[in-house]
This record gives C-alpha cells, structure tokens and sequence, in this order.
C-alpha cells in the first residue's frame, strides 16, 4: 500500500476521487494505478454474498466513471452508449473470476471515449451535427450530398468544414468509424462477414474486404482470427 494512503474510509473515497479525475482526463495509466492502490484497502462487505458485492460495486462504479466523463463535454448519446454497454454483462451470468478485471476494461473503455471525444465541444455545430449523423447511420448510405441536405449546408462548404476541421476527408473519416465498428463486430463470431459488411453500411462484402485490408493489412476473416498484428 502507498505510504500516502491509509486503510481508512476517507482515504478509500479519497482515491476513489483519483481515480475518477484521471477516468475523466483519458489517463488509464494513472486511474488504474489508484485503482490498486485502493483495492488494498479493506472493508466489510455491505452483504455475505461476495458475488453481489462485486457485481454492485462495478456497477456504481460503472456509473461514477460515466458522471466523471460528463464533465468533458462529450455528447450524452456517446457516454450512455459506453455506460449501456458496460453494464449489459453485469447482468449476465459470470463468475467471480470473469469480473476480477472487469475495472480496468470499465476505465479503459471510458478513457478512450474522453480521447475519441476530446476535441468534440471545439467544433462548429455545423460539424457536431455532421458527427452525430455519421455515428448514427453508420449502416445507412452516407454521401456529403446526404449530410450536407441534412444540415442545410451546401455540398461544396460542408466539403471544405469538414477538412478545415476534422483535417482530413469526409470519405476517409467515415471509412474510419466503420473500420472500427468493423472489427468491434468481428469479434462477435455469430455474425457473418457480410452481416458485418452490411452493418458497417458496406453494401458489397468484397469492397468492405478490400478497404477492410488496405487499412490493418488483413482480411476480415484473418483478423477474426488472428486479431490486429
């Protein structure tokens, strides 16, 4: 135990309030290593079954770290996807040892979303709509001509915003969010490439191959099964 911390209800609250800080920075490094500084610190149990503490636990846990992101200003719609995600297992039948590590995947996941979104408040609210659109449709076709009529922007201005500020092409940003939802789905061994394909918006599962391995070097399918090199 660091000699900084000790074996006191304040001081596990104290780094519990750590912890969060850094969650809401995007440093992993730093909450997690907070976060085992305060696992040495012992309580009794709120109840007899150890199961049900856990479970409880990473469930406020989960919620601290969702209230603790909020004040980065990213778009409620993205923090309640990571939460809902999140909590789903929780409520699943897992053993005790399925959960042990389950904190670190909780600030992990919530880190990455602060750095994903760090920039997000500094753009146009021409743009933020933009953004919000391509998350939300991306099965659907999107076209600049698409988002353009949906913001009431010209094609040609929305063209050159979207350069200015997001510094690179609408076509490759929107290959980006698929690629990453892509190998997300990959992971789900029940779906099919071309159920993939078509939930990323690919229409023809061959296109979606060939973008899929331009980008990480493999196919769909070797990256289900080797993983990224």
């Amino acid at each position: 135990m660091s000699k900084h911390y000790r074996d006191t209800i304040d001081d596990f609250y104290a780094l519990e309030n750590k912890v969060l800080d850094a969650v809401a920075n995007g440093d992993a490094k730093e909450a997690l290593k907070f976060q085992e500084i305060q696992s040495k610190l012992t309580f009794k149990s709120r109840t007899d079954n150890p199961m049900e503490m856990k479970i409880m636990g990473l469930r406020i846990f989960n919620t601290l770290c969702r209230k603790a992101v909020e004040r980065r200003h990213i778009p409620p719609v993205y923090i309640d996807k990571v939460s809902s995600s999140l909590s789903i297992p929780l409520h699943q039948e897992l053993s005790y040892d399925d959960l042990e590590n389950y904190g670190q995947r909780i600030i992990e996941t919530y880190c990455q979303l602060v750095k994903d979104y760090s920039d997000y408040h500094t753009y146009s609210p021409a743009i933020q709509e933009c953004l919000y659109f391509i998350e939300t449709h991306l099965n659907k076709k999107l076209t600049l001509d698409i988002l353009a009529q949906h913001c009431h922007i010209s094609r040609s201005y929305l063209s050159t915003l979207f350069q200015k500020e997001i510094k690179q092409s609408f076509t490759d940003y929107c290959h980006q969010l698929r690629l990453k939802k892509a190998k997300e789905l990959l992971e789900d061994h029940s779906l099919t490439i071309n159920d993939v394909a078509e939930k990323c918006g690919y229409q023809s599962t061959d296109y979606f191959s060939k973008i899929f391995k331009k980008n990480t070097g493999q196919t769909p399918s070797d990256y289900r099964k080797n993983g990224m090199p």
